[in-house]
């Protein structure tokens, strides 16, 4: 285990924890409304329900157990190259990096649909375009900006965000909750009936509404007492993130004022009452509900909200690309810091991925994003088990009460998981994720030659306690 952490002040306690990992998965329940009109209101809720008990709680142990064990920055790229050596570790952190910028496209393009939500129909916004995707590289860029400046969103700032995004869902809740008159609608299916579920889109959505758990990790080195901190703080947060999502989409599809103006939409030839729920669809809800105070609310949240997600991954991609090459997995020139303590190239280089798959739409893009990070996934449990049985004697300040077999067990499901995720998958994404990671394989011998042949400055890494030795680990730690 390596010594990232030991001896530095401990800056992090547990309710900045739950809400730095709160909105590595999270942020709110923006995004969520495609589940409804995938699958109908009855396998929304129940997919709140049941799925964090297959997924997000696995999951949340498992880097409860890891970060502990590996309190540094370097989080799950740690993990794995401990476990099975740095080619696997290279590929983990290439395909957790490819995954995060998949993710951070589509913050622009959520802000960009909650807006859209408050201008006419007829907004050409609302199309797929030249016009739309430039606004989505103007919010990019500047976003970027702000994450090269440094911008944080820690402690204190972290709550006032938090409380501003939150607070409108709150009022939705505790104001339309007397307005659900129509329970029929909590057990209806998507327009179409039961055979027009969109299988695909409804388990996608879920999934990236409830993954990222392991994003967790790179705050590790700087939690307070980590071993107790961690589990209390990811299991709070996965209470948290149930009730953000499920109790929103209950009062919104039980509303009867809602329903009214689905109908209202319906009869204008605006489609069924179910494929209203498109991202950005709460603002409308809220509007019905309370008024169009509480809608603009909402769409006011939905920009701190998705401002705050989009600076805190484009953040922690560009510190995760910096660790790899400060680990020399990749050139040193990733690991100069700019003069506000960030790496300039790692910033442009994440901003240039987000810009390109701005092109994509929504949907696809959560997709693509999900196949990348399955594979890191899987690479992660995998690695976690190899651990259990290899570096048995290793210290860890937090263990899963379960044996191998338990753990085994435990993950089962979970995996089983992401392999029906993928079966789901389109054609187009599993061709542009298998490029991805094919560019990956590739460029692992590439950066092994340009090191060896000195084509650029790599920095020799410090090898951590544990990690698999033999001549495979020579070309990343150390020259």
């Amino acid at each position: 285990m390596g010594n990232a952490g030991r001896g530095a002040k401990k800056t992090i306690s547990f309710w900045p924890l739950v809400l730095l990992i709160f909105y590595g998965v999270s942020g709110g329940p923006f995004g969520v409304e495609p589940v409804v009109s995938a699958a109908g209101p009855f396998l929304a809720l129940m997919g709140f329900l049941f799925l964090p008990m297959v997924w997000s709680i696995p999951e949340a142990l498992v880097t409860a157990e890891l970060s502990t064990t590996f309190p540094e920055a370097a989080g799950c790229v740690a993990w794995v190259s401990t476990a099975f050596g740095p080619f696997w570790g290279w590929m983990e952190g290439y395909a957790s990096w490819m995954s995060g910028v998949a993710d951070n496209s589509l913050y622009p393009v959520l802000f960009l649909d909650y807006l859209v939500s408050l201008l006419p129909r007829d907004n050409f916004l609302r199309e797929d375009g030249l016009g739309r995707w430039g606004c989505v590289v103007c919010l990019n860029l500047a976003l970027s900006y702000l994450a090269y400046r440094g911008l944080r969103v820690v402690g204190r700032t972290a709550i006032a965000v938090a409380v501003f995004s939150l607070l409108p869902f709150v009022v939705l809740v505790l104001w339309g909750l007397p307005d659900c008159t129509m329970p029929e609608s909590w057990i209806s299916p998507p327009d179409g009936g039961w055979g027009a579920i969109r299988w695909g889109t409804y388990l996608n959505v879920m999934f990236w509404n409830l993954n990222y758990w392991d994003s967790a990790a790179s705050f590790a080195g700087e939690v307070e007492n980590p071993g107790r901190t961690y589990p209390r703080a990811l299991v709070a947060c996965v209470a948290l993130v149930v009730l953000c999502y499920g109790l929103p989409i209950f009062v919104g599809t039980g509303a009867a004022s809602v329903a009214a103006a689905a109908a209202a939409a319906a009869s204008a030839g605006e489609g069924g009452r179910w494929s209203l729920w498109e991202d950005g669809y709460f603002a409308e809800v809220a509007e019905a509900i309370t008024g169009r105070w509480l809608g603009v609310w909402v769409v006011l949240a939905a920009a701190a909200a998705n401002i705050g997600l989009f600076e805190a991954e484009m953040t922690s991609d560009a510190l995760q690309l910096m660790g790899m090459a400060e680990r020399g997995m990749l050139p040193a020139v990733f690991a100069k810091r700019g003069p506000h303590g960030i790496s300039t190239l790692a910033i442009v280089a994440s901003s240039t991925g987000v810009a390109f798959l701005g092109l994509l739409g929504f949907e696809t893009i959560v997709e693509i994003l999900n196949l990348l990070y399955c594979f890191a996934e899987i690479l992660e449990f995998v690695a976690f088990i190899k651990l259990r049985v290899s570096h048995r004697d290793m210290h860890r300040p937090y263990e899963i009460p379960l044996g191998t077999v338990g753990v085994c067990l435990l993950l089962l499901p979970a995996a089983s998981f992401v392999l029906l995720l993928a079966a789901f998958s389109s054609v187009i994404t599993w061709v542009v994720s298998g490029v991805a990671l094919l560019i990956g394989v590739g460029l692992y011998p590439g950066l092994l030659l340009a090191k060896r042949e000195k084509w650029c400055e790599f920095r020799s890494a410090t090898r951590y306690e544990g990690d698999v030795d033999g001549a495979d680990n020579a070309p990343l730690y150390g020259n």
